[in-house]
């Protein structure tokens, strides 16, 4: 078949068209509500929006529909939903938080460490968490139940453990001197801090000392009262 020197031209013609409306398909830029895009995709207009129904509450369990939710962004680009924060991971309150009680007693004066209370938790993702508590300590006494009154200080000491790494510490002295009013109450102690966990389960362990140096007491954590408490926060 022969071919006219026309028809290679147009041939040639076609082909450089091809070409060129393939470079304007990479580089285009798309407009909604606009001729003019700024951006690959560009929507105009002062009340315009976007609607995902992937992301809404009858198609996503992390929508509530009752509070707006955070649109994130993974690693892939993909807009998702993740639970909303601050999430409790842990939330105790009063005897739920120690129990039984502890009462640690140091009859020479001595330190004497208990663990007081421990758990587990499970974070949804990496991150920082913030860990807070308060340990009230009782009933701060000599070892046979009497009133102190010799003047001598006492050491009280709550630690907090975090996958059995020492997090955080509050101390507190007690003294009454053998003379004019014995003051009696409730040491509270506690701490809050924010540290980086990695997604999954951790545990989580209080520890209570009591130390003297050569006077001996005792002092109870737990019971009924509502100054315990322990909480961890995803944030």
């Amino acid at each position: 078949m022969l071919y006219s020197k026309f028809t290679y031209s147009k041939n040639f013609i076609i082909l450089l068209l091809l070409i060129f409306s393939s470079q304007i398909n990479v580089t285009a830029q798309v407009g909604i509500g606009t001729t003019e895009p700024s951006q690959s995709l560009h929507i105009a207009g002062s009340t315009s929006t976007i609607r995902v129904e992937g992301l809404s509450s009858t198609n996503n369990n992390y929508n509530n529909g009752s509070t707006e939710s955070v649109v994130h962004v993974n690693s892939n680009g993909d807009f998702v939903l993740k639970p909303q924060y601050p999430l409790n991971l842990v939330s105790l309150i009063g005897s739920n938080f120690i129990n039984p009680p502890a009462n640690i007693v140091t009859n020479d004066g001595g330190p004497v460490n208990t663990i007081i209370a421990n758990g587990s938790f499970t974070t949804s993702k990496n991150g920082m968490v913030n860990v807070e508590y308060a340990v009230g300590a009782n009933q701060i006494k000599m070892p046979d139940s009497t009133i102190i009154t010799d003047g001598a200080p006492r050491l009280v000491v709550v630690k907090l453990y975090i996958d059995g790494v020492y997090i955080s510490r509050d101390s507190k002295t007690y003294t009454n001197h053998q003379t004019g009013t014995v003051v009696v109450g409730t040491l509270t102690l506690s701490a809050s801090n924010m540290i980086n966990l990695a997604s999954g389960p951790h545990t989580y362990a209080i520890q209570a000392k009591v130390f003297g140096g050569e006077y001996p007491f005792q002092a109870e954590f737990g019971g009924s009262s509502n100054l315990h408490r322990f909480s961890v926060i995803e944030l």
